[in-house]
């Protein structure tokens, strides 16, 4: 009897559209389940190991249920909010392995955040010297974590100092990055998000960054 993988349901989930988003995937991926399995056997984050290692240290940083209608995040974390879209792009990816290799960190994790009914489509884990060019290496699987915006994840790693929530979505993206104070120069000298964009996502309706937040950022006095 075949035992079927984890992450059977997301290998042939993409295949099976038949809208925007085939378009959006096909554009440069040619669906390449070969690749897409190779990936997904390589980075999958098994349940057993993420029951008993890695899901307790994401229920001390997050408050997944809160999603953005709270503050996700730990209440004593530094929080910083910058412009979303996309979960990773090669510029940005290469600052966040920068930020996360200096706390100490030799993997993080990636959880898809859904509702209670829906099937999380990615539950990974990378090691943080992972390249680019291997992050993309699971073809229309690699396309859709990375690129596609109309999704919510869950980033964080052993330290339990860190923790990052893309809230991908096309009306507000909102790219969310909490840690321990003591790293706040260090993320600072790395990613270079500039107090006015800051403020901006702050002041601004359209991003509709929750009260919560705001009141998390005021506390803070980041940018006021």
């Amino acid at each position: 009897m075949q035992i079927m993988k984890e992450y059977e349901y997301t290998l042939e989930y993409f295949p099976k559209f038949d809208s925007g988003i085939t378009g959006f995937l096909k554009s440069d991926h040619k669906d390449d389940i070969e690749k897409a399995e190779k990936f997904l056997n390589k980075y999958w984050l098994d349940k057993s190991e993420y029951d008993s290692v890695w899901k307790p240290v994401q229920d001390y940083i997050f408050h997944a249920k809160q999603r953005r209608k709270g503050t996700i995040f730990k209440d004593d974390f530094t929080l910083i909010v910058a412009k979303g879209g996309q979960l990773f792009w090669p510029e940005r990816f290469e600052k966040f392995k920068a930020f996360i290799s200096a706390m100490g960190e030799e993997n993080f994790v990636v959880v898809h955040n859904v509702n209670e009914l829906n099937t999380p489509l990615f539950r990974l884990k990378f090691p943080v010297d992972i390249t680019w060019d291997e992050m993309m290496s699971g073809d229309y699987v690699s396309a859709f974590l990375c690129g596609f915006p109309c999704e919510e994840y869950m980033l964080y790693g052993k330290s339990r100092k860190w923790g990052r929530y893309a809230g991908n979505d096309f009306a507000f993206p909102l790219d969310m990055y909490a840690f321990e104070q003591e790293y706040a120069n260090v993320f600072d000298e790395i990613f270079k998000i500039s107090k006015q964009e800051r403020r901006e996502l702050y002041e601004n309706d359209r991003f509709h960054l929750p009260q919560a937040y705001k009141d998390l950022i005021k506390k803070q006095g980041d940018i006021l």
